[in-house]
């Protein structure tokens, strides 16, 4: 690993004026890993500026996942990827998580979007800061924490100041490493939930997901990473933590899921048994591989799809195709080389295939609450609409949608694309008002059966 790090230190960059394509050039990033790990290296050897190529041959370079995965261990994921220009160049760098660690995987492109450098460096991520209880004229936090199966959960109690409190909500995260604030970007979706709905006399829980904890801390032993294990389990816990507190213990207890924590609210309350209702804000009822395969679209037909981004829909595509079949291809060989969406964690897809969020819905009489946005282009209407078809009747169950709102519920008017996420905004108003409104009716047991247009 060291010789490779020092042959790719000696590589000089080109000086170019700044022309770079910015989504080419992630795109290049992404499927350069799959061209190392299949031993296609050529291909990525195509993209490197003449210099590059004196340095690296397709020979050394092949070599360099061997040398990787015998030190790091097997594959897991790109877990993140971000570009920055240093002029004159354009920097991608993605973080690469395996079984021993992590590596930060580099490529600079000079302006004809040629590899000018490449790197692969040890890989820590910053402890992050600690959380503190925030406090104001209407609300005020309390620290704690609580444990389930090998890990401690830093938590926070929000509750309301000079208000009677009304209900207790438990935060559910969507899927990847979340904080207990639900932090993406400058957002914290759920610290401003709390403080909100603390203002409208709703107490709440939140905590750090089980693996946010795992990557702060380094610790994965022992971690499991079906969907019962990172996600249920904890949920059913916190639920418990909010009937031991005597301050809340009489009150009715919500579930508020977001994304994949939405999707799987209906399988909490199954499991749990003790709750009072469940809220689901921009939660899929399809499969999550095929809205992976509807984000790539998306996303790539925002211009013109260059070839890279055509190989990369017909990647995305075929991995999402070896989900559905994962359960019967592992009986067959269960050692097999995985090709998986997002991440090649076979227990977590083969729980997502063996759950249906619809059918689960069916089997309980939690009252529930529907909410999605209509810019939304990560769970779209058609999951909406997916909902309230298949639900149909089904009793104290409510829908809203709302126009001009993104996944994290902000408003807007253009289309939705990630960078939005990088500007702060703050929940639409409407919404908190439908949820403070919604769960007072479950209070007092008064239903309605329309679905509202916002």
């Amino acid at each position: 690993m060291n010789r490779i790090l020092t042959i790719l230190i000696l590589i000089i960059f080109s000086i170019s004026g700044f022309a770079q394509d910015d989504s080419l050039c992630k795109s290049i990033t992404t499927q350069s890993i799959d061209w190392l790990r299949n031993g296609e290296a050529e291909k990525l050897n195509v993209y490197f500026t003449e210099k590059v190529a004196s340095k690296l041959d397709v020979k050394t370079t092949a070599s360099i996942w061997q040398q990787i995965s015998s030190q790091y261990g097997r594959f897991d994921k790109i877990d993140t990827v971000y570009s920055k220009e240093i002029l004159p160049n354009l920097v991608v760098d993605c973080i690469l998580s395996f079984k021993e660690g992590n590596l930060k995987y580099r490529l600079t492109f000079n302006k004809e979007n040629k590899i000018a450098g490449i790197f692969f460096i040890p890989y820590k991520r910053k402890k992050a800061k600690e959380r503190e209880p925030q406090e104001s004229s209407e609300f005020f936090e309390k620290k704690y924490a609580f444990k389930n199966q090998g890990f401690e959960f830093p938590a926070m109690f929000c509750y309301p100041k000079n208000h009677e409190i009304i209900a207790t909500v438990v935060f559910v995260h969507g899927s990847g490493p979340n904080d207990m604030d639900e932090t993406i970007g400058p957002n914290k979706m759920f610290l401003e939930l709390a403080h909100e709905l603390a203002k409208n006399g709703i107490a709440s829980l939140r905590y750090d997901k089980r693996t946010y904890i795992a990557k702060q801390t380094g610790n994965t032993k022992g971690l499991k990473t079906d969907i019962d294990n990172v996600v249920v389990n904890d949920a059913v816990k916190a639920i418990e933590e909010v009937k031991k507190n005597k301050k809340l213990q009489e009150l009715k207890v919500f579930v508020i899921g977001h994304s994949l924590g939405a999707n799987l609210s209906p399988r909490i309350a199954q499991k749990s048994g003790e709750l009072d209702g469940i809220i689901l804000m921009a939660g899929n009822s399809r499969p999550l591989e095929d809205l992976v395969v509807e984000q790539y679209e998306y996303l790539y037909a925002r211009g013109c799809i260059s070839k890279a981004e055509k190989a990369e829909i017909k990647k995305i595509k075929k991995q999402a195709k070896n989900v559905k079949r994962l359960e019967k291809d592992l009986r067959k060989n269960p050692d097999m080389e995985l090709n998986l969406p997002l991440t090649n964690d076979t227990a977590f897809w083969l729980s997502l295939t063996q759950y249906n969020p619809i059918e689960t819905a069916k089997s309980i009489s939690t009252p529930m609450l529907i909410l999605q946005g209509s810019r939304d282009y990560q769970v779209t209407r058609d999951d909406f609409e997916n909902w309230r078809k298949a639900l149909g009747s089904r009793s104290k169950t409510n829908y809203i949608f709302y126009s001009n709102l993104n996944h994290l519920f902000i408003k807007g008017k253009e289309k939705s694309y990630p960078e939005e996420y990088n500007r702060k905004g703050n929940i639409s108003p409407v919404v908190i008002t439908d949820i403070s409104k919604w769960i007072d009716g479950v209070i007092k047991n008064e239903f309605s059966h329309e679905t509202l247009v916002h």
